[in-house]
């Protein structure tokens, strides 16, 4: 069984930031389906927001200068893992919402998904997001 951890980049390379965009590649009709496949959504309490407002909160958490874009852990094959991500409707809970915002944007079909297996999943993916967030450059973490 290939457990694992992996994450999804705009960069190709695993130790580079190639690629990194200034301005999120939202796409207004992605996420106008969102809101139609989950019309409870709200935002800061208030319900139905509009596609603007849905789409400058995704924007706000932009980090301009990274390339990668989601850290996830799979106890199951990676391959069913990564596989369930891509099958999964945008809005849909199951069998994989986490990350579900990257299907809102228009590059979705560009990204690199980079892995590694390990069956010690759980504390790689934490170690990866604490790497990940100690590497954070000073302009984005000023964001």
């Amino acid at each position: 069984m290939n457990t694992g951890v992996y994450l999804v980049s705009f960069s190709a390379s695993v130790d580079g930031v190639d690629g990194a965009r200034p301005d999120a590649p939202l796409d207004a009709a992605a996420i106008e389906e969102l809101l139609t496949a989950c019309p409870g959504i709200s935002l800061d309490g208030q319900p139905a927001p509009t596609t603007e407002q849905l789409a400058n909160r995704l924007n706000s958490f932009w980090l301009p200068d990274e390339c990668v874009l989601y850290i996830g852990l799979a106890g199951q094959p990676l391959r069913t893992r990564v596989r369930q991500y891509y099958t999964t409707p945008l809005g849909a809970a199951k069998p994989h919402k986490g990350g579900w915002w990257l299907k809102t944007l228009s590059v979705l079909d560009r990204l690199y998904v980079h892995w590694g297996a390990t069956s010690n999943f759980k504390d790689a993916e934490e170690e990866m997001m604490r790497t990940f967030a100690a590497s954070i450059s000073p302009a984005s973490s000023a964001e």
